[in-house]
């Protein structure tokens, strides 16, 4: 049988050009109080958020303010996610609000600012999608955003759907489950054990729980943010930037005015059917 070698290549989740920063707030409304001055003079940005309808709203409530905005979700056609990111690659519109689902083969190089107006839910995560910042090298910034209830909107999207050793103990009794549960233990189950399946789930549950506790915890940090992130993959940071985080330095937010659109107000609505054309 041939062998093939192969060369593993690593390299560090760390970019030294991202400036790290996190805002707490008591509720959504404080939040789009700070997030909308923020925008003005925040440069090319994506504000990540949890769903499709936070995904509408945001973007809606920036327009109104008369930010060039648009929106990328899951749902939306393959024409209009490629409208929207020709777009964004062009300048023609500064601001991007979208699920995790924007991103992937994006190559936009000048992008400076990333928000998440909900907590990424691990640190793998948030590296990814902060990384889509700066890559032309110039200084760039990342900005969490978190307020109480977003821990339960977290706790919903990371388990909600989880497949747990129960679902795997009742596939095993013959007992009734949620289809999808079924269907994906059944195909499992013609290469494993029922126990190397408990075994599997309880250590995705596991991974999942360790990456939800470390960004809960960043929010609240004394410490050096990019430190904190590069200590969950066994990184240590040797050297800081001059510009690393929030809680290293007073580091002033990135200002580069993003442009407006034109004065006559027209719905949202109205904006995606023309934007869509």
């Amino acid at each position: 049988m041939l062998r093939t070698q192969f060369n593993v290549v690593k390299t560090s989740m760390n970019r030294d050009n991202i400036s790290l920063h996190h805002q707490n707030f008591a509720d959504d409304e404080e939040k789009l109080k700070w997030l909308l001055p923020t925008l003005e003079q925040s440069g090319p940005t994506i504000i990540y958020v949890s769903s499709k309808k936070v995904c509408l709203s945001l973007a809606q409530e920036i327009y109104q303010q008369g930010f060039l905005t648009g929106i990328y979700h899951g749902d939306l056609s393959y024409q209009e996610r490629q409208t929207v990111q020709h777009q964004f690659l062009n300048n023609d519109i500064p601001i991007i609000v979208a699920t995790s689902a924007f991103g992937m083969g994006i190559n936009k190089k000048d992008i400076r600012t990333i928000i998440h107006f909900h907590l990424s839910t691990s640190p793998s995560n948030y590296l990814q999608e902060i990384g889509r910042a700066g890559r032309d090298g110039k200084q760039s910034q990342a900005i969490s955003l978190y307020q109480p209830d977003d821990s339960f909107l977290l706790e919903t999207l990371l388990f909600t759907d989880i497949i747990t050793n129960e679902d795997v103990n009742a596939f095993e009794l013959g007992m009734d489950l949620i289809p999808y549960k079924k269907e994906i233990i059944e195909i499992l189950s013609s290469y494993y054990t029922f126990n190397e399946l408990r075994h599997i789930f309880e250590n995705t549950y596991q991974r999942k729980r360790n990456g939800y506790i470390r960004m809960l915890g960043y929010k609240n940090l004394d410490q050096c943010r990019r430190a904190y992130l590069m200590e969950f993959f066994g990184e240590f940071v040797n050297k800081r930037p001059e510009k690393c985080c929030d809680n290293d330095a007073d580091i002033e937010l990135i200002k580069i005015f993003n442009r407006k659109k034109v004065k006559r107000k027209i719905d949202y609505n109205e904006k995606l059917k023309n934007l869509f054309k």
